[in-house]
Order: C-alpha cells, then structure tokens, then sequence
C-alpha cells in the first residue's frame, strides 16, 4: 500500500490544518494525522488544483466540510480516480498537465544543453568580442610592465644604428596599421632564433634571428606576423579563452573590470608566449595582408621557415636551437599555406628594400661584408 504525505485543512484545527498522510483502501482516500482518521468514498470525491503553478492536487468531500491535499503528484494516477465518473475528466486534465510540465522541463534542458554547447563550440569567436572590450591602455599597461622586466634581465637595444635601421624598414609595415596602436621596435642580445611581440605593441627581434636571416624580406616577414599577434588581439583572447565558458559570458555582457582584473592577473603568464594554431595562422594571413598592401615581398616569411627548417628539420634539439619554430607549431602546413596565398596573388611588384648584407653589419660593426 502506497502513501503519500498529504496536509488535512478543517476550522476544528487550532492552525486550520494538520499534516499526516493518505492511502487509499479499496473504495476509500483516507487520510490519518495524529488523532484524526478521515474517509471519502470514491463516489463523494472533488479533485482540484492549486498552489504555485498547481503543484498542489486537492481532494473536497461533498458531505463534509474538510478538504485533503498532497504534494505527491503520482497520486493522481491510481485507478481510484481514473475509473471514477465523476473525477476521471479532472484527472486526466491533471495528468496532461504533468506530461506538458516534464516536456516544458525536457525542452528547457535540451535547450540549455544547446546553448552551452554552442557557448563551447564558439568559445574561440566569444574570446575574440570579449577582447575586442579591452581598452588599448590596459593592453599597453601589460606590455609595458613587462618590457621593462625584459630590459632590466635581458637588456634591449634601442638607440644603435642597427635598431633604428630595423625601425626604418618595420615602419613600411606600419603604415598599413591603425595609428592607435603605439609600435615599438626592440634588439635583444639572444642568440635564439626567435621574436616576439607583447601587448600593446612592443615587438622584440633577437639578433639570432637576424643573423639567421638573408634579406629584409625574410625579417620584415617575420615583422607583420608579429605585428598581426598584437593587432589581433592573440594576448588577450588567449588569456581569456582559457576561463570558463559562462565566466566569458559575464565579462562579455559586464562592464569590463573583471576582464582587466584577469588580464594583469595573467601577466606574469606571459613568458610563455605560446599561441594556439588557430592564431598562428590568423597571424600567418593578417602579416601577409599587411606585407603586400606594404608592397613587400611576403614569400620572405615562407622562405625563411622553409630555410630553418632545412638547416635544423634533423636536429635531435630543434626545440632548443630554433625557438622561433618550436614555439609556433606545424610549419611544414604554415610553409604550405603561405605558398597557395603567394599564388593567389599572382605576380607582382615589389619595392626594393636594399642589400641585408649593410644591416648586418650594423649589427657586427667587427664584420667585413664579405663575412657576413
């Protein structure tokens, strides 16, 4: 025998009702709670609704004065009042709005399992319209904190001949680019093949990669993808993109406080300077544009991956010795790509930027052109 907890409601109460519960007997809803025992036969049985939303099924006897009711839907399904006459059209009523209750509910799961799943899918697009929010002074605040640590540990020219030469060449690259943002052209000592580019606009050349290079194509190549990371937005909306999904929701539809609190807080993160393949070909296709609208070679960035990858493709230590490569992954696909986008531009002019030979020597002023 099935019982449900159900309330009793009558003015012989001291509060009006009592709890208890209900079972049903042969012909009979009984209800017992403490000292009270109450009968309704089937034939003198009312059913109703009530209660928020008609969560509430309420059973009146047309001879007494009290009234029952119950929490426990499932009640309703018993034969007890399915084959009763004069309840079975309210019960069915009852019991259809049930099932429209649970499909209501499927439907919202199903939904929302939907939304979050498209919110995951589009995780990449809702990073990019979150970071699209950042003023660029936060970003130009993160990259300068951290150029000064660079310069402080590593040391960074910015006064020789040689930087204000690569200065000269980057700002045919800089043309094509918003004036907003505020470039600033950086020499390190490394002697890793490597550059790199911080928010806001600081783009850093080790001279192991200008050493590495033959000609200004080939660095200027390498200048635009780095200028398109900063252009792009990559710092940003990698940090983000790694939050959760309904945390970039709230930073999306906020004010943009808690963005600018996980950036700087991201900050001292940004060593790594690792970015997804996703942005490395964003930065591959927006580098390209700023080099041809430059009127600049931009077979130079193929050409100097495919040479680094000839030189050092069978060294057990890649990682080491070619940074620039290790930490912008797949460049057998990235070298690929850069060569449909040269043939779907065709031939064309380009500007003559002069023997790299000189450059190099205001690098290594010790050097004989023939040397180098």
């Amino acid at each position: 025998m099935t019982t449900y907890k159900a309330l009793a409601f009558s003015d012989d109460f001291d509060d009006g009702r009592i709890s208890g519960t209900l079972h049903i007997e042969d012909h009979y809803l009984i209800f017992k709670g403490n000292e009270t025992f109450w009968k309704i036969h089937k034939d003198d049985v009312i059913v109703n609704t009530g209660g928020t939303a008609g969560r509430q099924i309420f059973f009146k006897s047309k001879k007494n004065h009290y009234s029952l009711s119950t929490a426990e839907l499932d009640i309703i399904k018993n034969p007890f009042f399915m084959g009763n006459v004069s309840t079975a059209d309210k019960t069915a009523s009852i019991i259809r709005r049930q099932n429209g209750n649970k499909l209501g509910i499927f439907g919202a799961v199903v939904l929302f399992a939907l939304g979050l799943a498209s919110l995951i899918y589009y995780r990449g697009e809702l990073a990019h319209s979150i970071a699209e929010k950042m003023p660029y002074s936060v970003e130009q605040s993160l990259g300068e904190s951290y150029i000064k640590e660079i310069s402080a540990t590593e040391g960074l020219d910015t006064t020789s001949s040689a930087v204000k030469e690569l200065r000269s060449k980057m700002n045919l690259l800089l043309k094509q680019i918003d004036p907003k943002y505020a470039f600033n052209i950086y020499i390190s000592p490394s002697e890793e093949v490597n550059a790199f580019a911080l928010p806001g606009g600081h783009v850093v050349f080790n001279e192991g990669l200008l050493d590495e290079a033959d000609s200004w194509e080939e660095v200027l190549g390498v200048g635009g993808h780095e200028l398109a990371h900063v252009t792009e937005k990559h710092h940003t909306r990698g940090i983000v993109s790694k939050v959760g999904v309904f945390t970039m929701l709230s930073m999306l539809l906020g004010d943009g406080s808690t963005l600018t609190d996980l950036i700087f807080g991201a900050g001292a993160q940004l060593e790594g300077l690792t970015y997804s393949r996703n942005f490395e070909t964003e930065a591959d296709i927006k580098g390209f544009e700023y080099l041809t609208k430059s009127s600049i070679n931009p077979a130079g960035l193929r050409t100097f991956f495919d040479k680094l990858n000839h030189i050092h493709g069978e060294s057990e230590n890649v990682a080491t010795q070619l940074e620039f490569l290790s930490t912008h992954p797949s460049p057998d696909n990235r070298i690929e790509k850069l060569a449909a986008l040269e043939k779907s531009k065709g031939s064309r002019n380009y500007l003559s930027l002069g023997d790299y030979r000189l450059f190099k020597q205001l690098l290594h002023p010790e050097c004989s052109l023939e040397e180098l």
